[in-house]
């Protein structure tokens, strides 16, 4: 079951733990530079995410802060597999397109 909060407990919850995200961010600044994702939209991806995982957290996952930890990770992880796709698909189309012209 999970623990309810009002919304200000919640928002008060968030912006106790919103170094966590500075947190994760520092802890993988190599890998945020080397995909080039932008540092706002990332931040605000992670801020969204800390947000739902204070609403879904529940006593039985253990103390909260190692949970945000974890949920933060894990959509860092999101985002670097969505980052690699695009990166991917960009590269194929790329190359497609550059095979076109040179054959005319």
């Amino acid at each position: 079951m999970r623990d309810k909060y009002s919304i200000a407990q919640r928002n008060r919850v968030v912006e106790e733990n919103l170094c966590c995200i500075d947190t994760v961010l520092r802890r993988h600044g190599g890998w945020v530079r080397q995909t080039r994702l932008e540092y706002d939209d990332l931040y605000q991806s992670l801020a969204v995410c800390l947000i739902l995982s204070v609403e879904e957290y529940d006593s039985s996952f253990g103390p909260l802060r190692p949970y945000l930890y974890r949920q933060l990770q894990e959509e860092l992880r999101k985002n670097q597999e969505e980052s690699r796709a695009e990166q991917e698909e960009y590269r194929d189309s790329e190359g497609v397109g550059i095979h076109r012209e040179s054959s005319l």
